[in-house]
């Protein structure tokens, strides 16, 4: 047996051998580029009869199709079976497939015997260049017959050759005659050009040219002559006059090459062909035609650029056929095929099924660009043709270019791919998000957030804060107006009736024209639909684009009791490419929204304001507070205000209706109407929307009432009234929360150590004001000359108390700077709320109000009237100047009251 083997390794290394002697002589056709071409196929059904050279010697076309004899034709493996074995391996490698038997060990020694005597014969009809033709070979029209008749075409596996032959259009000088007319004008034309075989060569040759199917006798026959000549050399000189023969012109090399922009299904792909005219300059009016471009064109004249002028263009489209297998997926733009081609993709573990539809094109589209202008010698030619892939896998075309022109052709040659390794328009990547990420745009929970001024929000990942989740994609197909993304897995804990995320339109940069389509709030799911319209943008193919989603946080945050397990989140998208037919494959990311809880139990804001601190008046305490943690009223908490000084509780400074007559209670007020957050407090006792007043401490407390709830960063605001005293004085507020159930003691939130709480912001000092007057003014005189002639002069003074004046005070004017004149008051008025000018006590002044020598001018206020606070009160009265000029005399005020004294203001 290893004999055998041992004979068959011999014969097959002989055949390398004498085949190597002729290489020099050989086209050097790349074996690769012929396996790749390969179309006429060995097949072997029966290993033990396929390779019998005496029972059932090979044909030429079966030859043919095992390709020439070498030593890697047929192979024997004795190891391979492994150890114990009663099995040999044979590998047959062909142009067109590579094939694997196993035989008995017992038959190897006859089979062996075989197949030599096959490869002899195969060997026999191997003719090299110099080498004489052997009579028992059959002419070259018959052997074209029997390859022709074993043709198969590469992707539709039809003898498209045997088509050609019969087609009666393809018949030359008479019918069925297109092989024989192949051979005879792929002959060498005579060395003399004159002679009767020339001219006749010359005349078969025209008429082959002016043959309608010329083009496609070309395309159809090059791969098989390419596989003829592994066995008859002659063969590779007879194509290359078969696709030259039909110019006389200058024959130029432009060596194309093909490139593609995108390799998604759906996406619109920029087809790049390059050339350079190396030989000579390309004429105007050269026609350059290019096949294989398989796609889908939309607009013809907005389709092809080129770096060169060019005029026409002309497009024929492919004719393309479909395929699905029924257990796969159907393309995103068809039907079902059955019940189960689902039209979306599904996803497992993470991963997305592939999509198990195929395309292949019968026949290739042609495009043809007529040049407007001469293209120098040297230069470089592009043409970029922006075609659209098609919705799922298909068979990679073969691009080829040709040209001809005014004195100028260039055969068809194959584009050789640039950086394609899997062939142009085969669109073997679904569509899908190639980047999809998030991040939280204001920073983690532990930075404490961004307090958004406008809309009046904390940003951040705390539970409770608004998140902005900044969403970066890059998708491989456009996603224009009418498109749709489906985002799944914004989900927040806590309740399944959260309002959609919004789309934030103030981030400079970021893409902006969604609408929301739908949301699903359980699982959600959120559909954002591009928008169209005037000035609409798209999402491109291949960029990355950003947008950012606004969600309101859960007030607990996520890990704690109740709320559960996080689904990651996923991308989708549907109506995508530049039809809208495609379905976006999902892509997965980490799960978001996850409300954080902070490092520490503080306060967000903490703030205090008063709306007068004028003595004697109603003064309202105005509170804002917001926590970075959510309260209940399970944890007893209580706020507690200190440091409110100078105030006192009175019932006159709020509703009679409200005044439960118990001297430490006191009601609140919503500082916002309609906003209810009294009613999340109660007194110590109990008792609802009230505080408790302490007025030896000036402290006021305020219990979390019974089923109440305070959410974190969110701005709660109440306010009391308290009655300011007369005495001047300045308030140091400062809040702090206890809660008696954390650990067990008594805990503050307040940040501050010792649990002394926590000062409050205050954009105007707390205080009660000291009475007195407010700017006292000498307003205007009406004679400033000296008093010689006893010239009166009239005085018009203002007063403005900050506190009310009442019965029985009295009020003293001084007007400094030398002897006091004798100042006789003729009238006094005010201006109330309204703007009305009124008199103030009219007709008393005779009686009330009198100045005697050397003593200052006395007003004293009778009962049932009174100076209000706030208001200002003007007098006008006479008296005579000083004999000689003086500097402007101050005004000094004095008042005298039960409750106060206002002293020299």
């Amino acid at each position: 047996t290893r004999r055998a083997i041992a004979a068959v390794t011999l014969l097959l290394a002989c055949a390398a051998a004498v085949q190597a002697q002729h290489e020099v002589s050989r086209d050097g056709t790349d074996q690769a580029r012929v396996e790749s071409l390969a179309v006429i196929r060995f097949e072997c059904n029966d290993i033990t009869t396929c390779l019998d050279g005496y029972a059932h010697p090979p044909a030429y076309e079966e030859c043919v199709a095992l390709g020439p004899v070498t030593a890697d034709s047929i192979r024997l493996d004795y190891d391979t079976a492994g150890p114990g074995s009663k099995k040999v391996v044979v590998s047959i490698t062909t142009p067109s497939a590579s094939l694997s038997y196993q035989i008995s060990i017992n038959e190897v020694f006859l089979w062996v015997r075989k197949a030599r005597q096959y490869l002899n014969v195969c060997r026999s009809y191997m003719i090299f260049t110099g080498d004489p033709r052997p009579l028992s070979l059959a002419p070259p029209g018959e052997i074209l017959d029997g390859l022709c008749g074993a043709y198969r075409d590469m992707v539709t596996g039809e003898n498209t050759c045997m088509a050609i032959a019969n087609d009666p259009r393809c018949s030359i000088e008479r019918p069925g005659d297109l092989h024989e007319s192949l051979v005879r004008a792929m002959a060498p034309m005579p060395t003399d050009p004159s002679s009767s075989a020339a001219l006749e060569l010359k005349t078969l040759r025209h008429k082959i040219c002016e043959c309608s199917c010329y083009s496609s006798i070309v395309e159809t026959y090059t791969p098989m002559f390419h596989q003829w000549a592994e066995y008859e050399t002659t063969i590779t000189d007879g194509l290359a006059v078969l696709r030259t023969m039909c110019s006389t012109d200058v024959v130029a090399a432009l060596n194309p090459k093909v490139a593609e922009s995108s390799s998604a299904q759906c996406a619109q792909n920029t087809i790049s062909v390059s050339m350079t005219a190396a030989m000579r300059a390309v004429p105007v009016a050269s026609v350059f035609t290019i096949t294989g471009l398989n796609g889908d064109l939309n607009k013809i004249e907005e389709a092809v650029h080129s770096n060169v002028a060019i005029g026409n263009v002309a497009w024929v489209p492919a004719d393309c056929t479909e395929w699905c297998s029924k257990s796969g997926l159907c393309p995103s733009s068809g039907s079902a095929v059955d019940d189960s081609c689902k039209a979306v993709p599904t996803m497992a573990d993470g991963k997305v099924t592939s999509n198990r539809c195929i395309r292949w094109c019968d026949k290739d589209a042609v495009l043809e660009i007529t040049l407007a202008a001469e293209v120098a010698e040297g230069a470089s030619i592009v043409f970029d043709i922006m075609l659209q892939n098609p919705t799922y896998t298909q068979r990679a075309p073969t691009v080829q270019v040709s040209a001809s022109g005014p004195g100028f052709y260039s055969a068809p040659t194959n584009a050789v791919l640039f950086d394609a390794p899997n062939g142009i328009l085969a669109a073997t990547d679904g569509p899908a998000f190639v980047v999809f990420e998030t991040t939280l745009a204001t920073g983690a929970c532990e930075s404490k957030g961004v307090y958004d001024a406008g809309a009046h929000v904390w940003r951040g990942n705390c539970a409770g804060m608004r998140e902005s989740l900044n969403v970066t994609i890059q998708p491989n197909v456009v996603l224009k107006p009418g498109a749709r993304i489906t985002l799944d897995g914004l989900i927040r804990s806590g309740n399944t009736t959260w309002p959609a995320p919004s789309v934030r339109e103030d981030v400079p940069g970021f893409f902006k024209d969604f609408a929301i389509e739908s949301w699903e709030p359980t699982g959600g799911v959120l559909v954002l639909r591009v928008t169209a319209g005037e000035g609409a943008a798209e999402i491109p193919a291949g960029a990355v684009t950003r947008f950012a989603l606004d969600a309101d946080l859960p007030s607990t945050a996520d890990g704690a009791a109740g709320s559960g397990a996080r689904k990651s989140l996923s991308i989708s998208a549907s109506r995508g490419g530049t039809r809208l037919l495609c379905a976006v494959l999902p892509k997965l990311w980490q799960p978001v929204l996850l409300a954080k809880l902070p490092a520490a139990k503080t306060f967000v804001k903490n703030a205090i304001a008063q709306t007068t601190c004028f003595p004697g008046e109603c003064n309202t305490i105005k509170v804002l507070v917001s926590i970075n943690t959510e309260l209940t009223n399970g944890d007893e908490a209580s706020f507690v205000l200190h440091g409110l000084r100078g105030m006192t509780r009175n019932s006159e400074c709020f509703d009679v209706a409200c005044d439960t007559g118990d001297v430490e209670t006191i009601p609140l007020a919503d500082s916002i109407d309609g906003s209810n957050d009294k009613n999340l407090f109660e007194s110590e006792t109990g008792r609802q929307s009230s505080l408790t007043w302490k007025a030896a401490t000036g402290t006021a407390t305020l219990k979390l009432a019974r089923g109440a709830r305070m959410l974190p960063y969110i701005d709660y605001q109440i306010s009391f009234s308290l009655k300011n005293g007369y005495m001047a004085e300045t308030s140091a507020p400062y809040l702090e929360i206890n809660l008696p159930n954390a650990l067990s003691v008594v805990k503050c939130l307040s940040g501050v150590t010792g649990c002394t709480g926590k000062a409050m912001s205050m954009a105007a000092p707390v205080e009660v004001c000291a009475p007195g007057f407010i700017a006292p003014t000498i307003a205007s005189q009406s004679n400033p000359w000296p008093g010689c002639d006893n010239d009166t002069n009239t005085l018009t003074i203002t007063l403005t108390p900050n506190v009310d004046i009442a019965f029985p005070a009295n009020v003293s004017l001084i007007i400094g700077g030398g002897p006091v004149r004798e100042l006789n008051i003729s009238r006094a008025h005010f201006i109330n709320a309204s703007g009305v000018m009124l008199p103030f006590m009219e007709a008393e002044w005779g009686r009330v109000f009198v100045s005697l020598p050397r003593q200052p001018p006395v007003l004293s206020i009778l009962e049932n009237e009174a100076m209000v606070a706030g208001t200002s009160y003007i007098f006008e009265g006479t008296l005579i100047n000083p004999g000689r000029p003086q500097p402007s005399p101050p005004l000094m005020v004095d008042a005298m009251s039960p409750n106060f004294i206002i002293s020299s203001s």
